[in-house]
């Protein structure tokens, strides 16, 4: 994602997307800002995930407005771009 594309998507963040907040987007947006070496803005996004998580511990597709999850979970990519998310952080 090139630094415009970022920009743009912190815009319009995921949680005040109609009808509920996507993590995959918030990853996505994550690993763009661990590979521009913005890694407090990373860590933040991780961090909103992981207190998201199924009682199974599983990254779900959304969240409802309550905090609880919704949608199909888990997700292969959410999980590879947490992955890939914390890889990039660790260098």
């Amino acid at each position: 994602m090139s630094e415009a594309g970022l920009q743009e998507a912190r815009q319009q963040p995921s949680s005040v997307a109609p009808p509920e907040p996507g993590l995959t987007r918030d990853m996505l947006v994550a690993r763009a800002e661990a590979g521009l070496g913005e890694r407090a803005a990373a860590r933040s996004r991780l961090d909103w995930v992981a207190r998201h998580r199924t009682a199974l511990g599983s990254v779900p597709e959304k969240v409802r407005w309550d905090g609880s999850p919704a949608g199909p979970a888990p997700l292969a990519w959410s999980a590879a771009l947490i992955v890939s998310t914390e890889a990039a952080l660790r260098g």
